[in-house]
């Protein structure tokens, strides 16, 4: 299903499989539209090549499908739902060294630190 690209390690290469991008919305959207009673993956040969790519696609397939069934299971049936937690915790940030212009748009500071500080002041 997967173009070969993203999946090199399988019996059998799909030529113009699909991407990532849009195999993983579909395979969400299939465990949480309809009653998955099983889910099998095939075809995965790790010793084919030297890489990951293959095994950690496939590892988040089986990990998309066992979101789609626990949203399925909990009633969730927004087709764009992402957890809250995953899009913002309600604090509003401001860079470290942008104090004196208020109306800095929100980034981190500096690339790639992951540090941030809150209104308040605190990191």
């Amino acid at each position: 299903m997967m173009a070969p690209a993203y999946t090199p390690a399988t019996g059998t290469p799909e030529p113009n499989g699909l991407t990532p991008r849009e195999t993983f919305p579909l395979i969400r959207r299939l465990c949480a539209e309809s009653n998955v009673v099983g889910f099998e993956l095939v075809e995965l040969l790790p010793y084919r090549v030297s890489g990951y790519e293959t095994v950690l696609n496939s590892e988040r397939i089986v990990r998309e499908c066992l979101v789609g069934i626990t949203l399925r299971k909990k009633g969730v049936a927004d087709k764009a739902y992402l957890a809250p937690l995953a899009v913002d915790d309600a604090r509003k940030y401001e860079t470290v060294d942008d104090r004196a212009n208020k109306n800095a748009p929100i980034i981190p500071v500096g690339i790639g630190s992951g540090r941030y500080r809150d209104k308040q002041g605190l990191e």
